[in-house]
């Protein structure tokens, strides 16, 4: 698969460049829709082994799931599993869906769970979750409590003019030129919507530009977009990421993902 690369004349001397920052993702498609425990999906209830911890946030209180990847649904990705589930929980209690501001890595009020291995049988799952259902009082990315199901297509991006390592890796400059504002536009519209790998889209700035100990988490785990289709919204038409370290990835440790949200 090839992706045409449309850049402006001032640009072309940088064509290489540019070119050479062409990577797989996978891109995710959300609908309303019933799953089943093993799925990947967005809200809905997880795959849950009955002798686990459920997570709670730093008030004690229980975290609903935003998102389940089963790994052997997804076209593979380099670097990324083959098998097992991960998920994404958040706390609907601290009125930030979780999120710390500073560029903080504490899953105080967000947390990233990985079953791998062989998956237990229904009979050893948790099935209620009435203790987890979103209240008028709760917030949480998905406002209507919706379920969606999920469907993956493999994928090619370029790197956007959003990401901090842009003008290192391509020349490019990050910084707005009015005579440039539509390919700026067009950049960041192709950075949006759900998906996983590649390069991530923002609302505002990348934030690991902004924090040294940041700068190492590399690898875009998810990105979930504000979605009407499914009744999702990140303040004001905002999106969320998740982000992993090259080396903690290939470790499957899930222990220290990076977590943000921005809007407009």
């Amino acid at each position: 698969m090839s992706k045409k690369l449309e850049l402006p004349e001032c640009y072309e001397v940088l064509r290489p460049r540019v070119e050479k920052t062409l990577t797989p993702i996978v891109r995710v498609k959300a609908e309303e829709g019933a799953t089943g425990i093993f799925d990947s999906k967005f809200g809905g209830n997880p795959y849950f082994p009955i002798d686990s911890e459920y997570p709670r946030d730093a008030d004690g209180f229980p975290m609903k799931l935003l998102a389940q990847l089963n790994f052997e649904q997804i076209p593979h990705l380099d670097g990324y599993p083959t098998s097992g589930i991960l998920q994404f929980y958040l706390s609907t209690k601290d009125g930030c869906f979780g999120f710390d501001y500073g560029g903080k890595v504490e899953h105080k009020n967000y947390r990233i769970l990985f079953f791998d291995g062989e998956l237990k049988g229904e009979d050893q799952l948790l099935r209620d979750f009435d203790f987890v259902k979103l209240t008028d009082e709760d917030e949480f990315p998905l406002y209507t409590g919706s379920e969606a199901k999920l469907t993956f297509t493999p994928d090619e991006e370029y790197m956007n003019l959003l990401d901090f390592r842009v003008e290192k890796e391509t020349g490019m400059k990050s910084d707005w030129i009015p005579e440039l504002e539509d390919f700026y536009t067009q950049s960041s519209e192709m950075a949006m919507k759900h998906k996983i790998g590649g390069y991530p889209g923002f609302t505002q700035c990348d934030p690991r530009g902004e924090y040294e100990e940041l700068a190492s988490y590399t690898k875009l785990l998810l990105q979930i977009d504000s979605d009407d289709a499914i009744g999702c919204e990140w303040g004001d038409a905002g999106v969320g990421n998740f982000f992993i370290t090259e080396e903690d990835l290939a470790k499957r440790d899930f222990s220290k993902v990076y977590y943000n949200y921005d809007c407009c």
